[in-house]
Parts: structure tokens; sequence; C-alpha cells
């Protein structure tokens, strides 16, 4: 059974040759359209293939569109050429059929997009809780180049891959945002330290006299002393 894309090529070919064989201008004219519309669908589903085989090749799951209704209603107007092909243009089957292409190959934009996008977000880590302590001059660059990155996936998200190295890039660029968000170390210390480090690191600064020995022992340990913003009263 010829699959939808063959399908839609093989009648784009019939309704070239019949075009091509019309002494009637005015018939040659209404099989032109279907002949272009019919010819891009079928470039835009054989593009539609590579990338599903890009997804497929890197084990990124698309969710399952239905091709039958569309498939039917390119059979009947298949029969209608080979019948009448002088009415091809006339009645009900190329509207049905076009209707059917149209909201087919949206359907799959749409799986496909919906992939992508879940893919590039379940590889692009969050930066969330790094947010309070971005002032701290040991991490301003490292979550300035987060930033970035994050920036970056969002872009990548509104085009479809087209190589397999569009894929590369975002599971590339999730290995180095951990490696850098590996450097905040310090959101793996206890709540009091972490509450210590926010305050250091906004504008109001930490008040002098709150800070404990304790404390600024433990911010010369981690390194954070030179970053420490205080304010005397």
């Amino acid at each position: 059974m010829p699959t939808l894309l063959e399908r839609s090529a093989e009648l784009s070919a019939k309704l070239e040759r019949i075009a091509n064989r019309q002494g009637n201008q005015e018939r040659y004219n209404q099989l032109t359209p279907i002949l272009n519309y019919l010819t891009g669908i079928a470039e835009k589903l054989s593009n539609n293939a590579r990338s599903r085989g890009l997804f497929a090749t890197n084990s990124v799951p698309v969710a399952t569109v239905d091709v039958n209704l569309a498939s039917a209603k390119l059979g009947k107007l298949k029969t209608k050429l080979e019948n009448s092909p002088d009415k091809v243009a006339q009645g009900n089957e190329w509207a049905n059929a076009k209707t059917a292409l149209t909201e087919l190959t949206r359907s799959i934009d749409d799986a496909m997009t919906a992939s992508w996008e879940g893919f590039v977000d379940g590889n692009t880590p969050g930066i969330d809780l790094l947010q309070p302590y971005a002032g701290l001059g040991e991490f301003r660059q490292v979550f300035q180049r987060l930033q970035s990155w994050r920036n970056e996936a969002a872009v990548s998200k509104q085009t479809l891959p087209t190589e397999r190295e569009d894929f590369t890039q975002v599971t590339q660029r999730k290995r180095e945002m951990e490696a850098a968000i590996a450097k905040f170390g310090f959101i793996f210390e206890s709540e009091e330290c972490r509450n210590l480090l926010m305050r250091c690191a906004s504008v109001e600064g930490f008040p002098l006299g709150e800070l404990t020995d304790d404390q600024l022992k433990w911010l010369n340990e981690k390194g954070f002393a030179k970053s420490l913003r205080v304010k005397s009263i």
C-alpha cells in the first residue's frame, strides 16, 4: 500500500502530465493550483519524514499522527483524476483533500514541535535557585553564562532540528550548564548558610554586628569572604 508521501507525489506527477497535455488554457489554469499545492505538500511531507528520522535516531519520541483521513481523501482525488481528469478541480474531492492535507501537516508540525520543546526543556537545567546568589562576586560571571545558555535554549526551541548536530548541541549545553552549576556547591549547605550568603549578596548587605566568628570562618573556608557585602549598622 503506497504511503501518503508516495500517493501525494504520484498525484503531482499525474497532474503535471495532464496539465502539459491540455490545449485548453482554462483547463490548464484549473489544474495548476492543485499541482502546485500537491507538489508543496509532497515536499513538506518529505522534509517531515527526514525530521522524524532524526528524532528516532536520537531516541526522542514523537506522538503518532493519524494519516488515514488524508490518505483516503487523496485516494478519492486520484480516482476522479483517472476517471474525469478535466473535472478534478470541480466538486468536493479536491476541497476535502486539501483540507485534510492542511490539517495533517499542521498536526505533524505540532507533534514534532512538542517533542522538540520537551527534549530541549528536559536537557536545560533550572537556575532559579541560584538567582539569590548571583550578586556574589565569585559567581556573577558564572550565573551570567548560565543565563546566556538558558536564552540559547529558548531560541533553539523555536526551530525544528534539521541536523543530528542540533540534538548534540542541546546535550552538550546541558553538560556545560551542569558543570557551571556544580560551582555553586553552597546550595547544598545548610539553610542557615544559604540565608547568610543571600543576605551578603543582597543590595542591603549583611549587618556587621550580626556576623559571628563561626559565620566568618565558614565564609573564609568556602572562599566567599572576598565577596562579602556588609554594612556597619
